[in-house]
């Protein structure tokens, strides 16, 4: 078993398109997400799937503290940036945790905060090379119009154009912050 394969968490997201790109990838970088990650989603239907992630966090990021002598653990909560961007996104959490009497997110802590700017359908986009990078404006639209029924197979192309370096090396600001954040889940405490 891999160091990957061995880290337990849980993934907080909006939406199942997220969801699914979420799994795949951590699957592709060696996380065994059928028994020792479990995804917790906005539930459909009830109000903004951003601030239920948001409620969600200060919860997590408590339960993961709690057990701070079990290395393996960790927390990642993804949120669509929309019209606010990455950075104001990342606040947002701090504010969350703040307001909840709990520190700010730690550097040497495994919790990862990527913000898809605008949302997934973005990155997805950037990485299969179907867009000009630009964070100013939506592609929900974009990406059924360019992959229609076929969104299982783009999400698993763009999770192979991750795993070859091409959010390293992209130019949206928010898919390198990404891989940034997600090294922060095996990072040695």
């Amino acid at each position: 078993m891999s160091d990957r394969a061995a880290i337990r968490g849980v993934v907080l997201c909006e939406d199942q398109l997220t969801e699914q790109f979420v799994r795949k990838l951590l699957g592709a970088l060696g996380f065994d997400t059928r028994r020792r990650i479990r995804f917790a989603r906005a539930p459909a239907g009830d109000g903004s799937g951003e601030a239920w992630v948001r409620r969600q966090y200060p919860r997590e990021v408590r339960e993961l503290r709690s057990k701070r002598h079990q290395r393996d653990l960790c927390l990642l909560a993804i949120r669509d940036g929309d019209r606010f961007g990455l950075d104001a996104r990342k606040r947002e959490l701090d504010e969350q945790l703040l307001s909840t009497e709990l520190a700010p997110r730690q550097a040497a802590e495994r919790i990862a905060t990527p913000v898809p700017t605008w949302s997934i359908e973005s990155w997805i986009l950037a990485l299969l090379g179907d867009i000009e990078p630009d964070e100013d404006r939506p592609a929900k639209a974009e990406l059924a119009r360019r992959h229609g029924e076929r969104v299982g197979e783009a999400i698993a192309a763009a999770v192979r154009a991750w795993c070859d370096g091409g959010a390293a090396t992209s130019a949206l600001p928010s898919l390198r912050d990404g891989v940034d954040e997600l090294s922060r889940l095996t990072a040695q405490r």
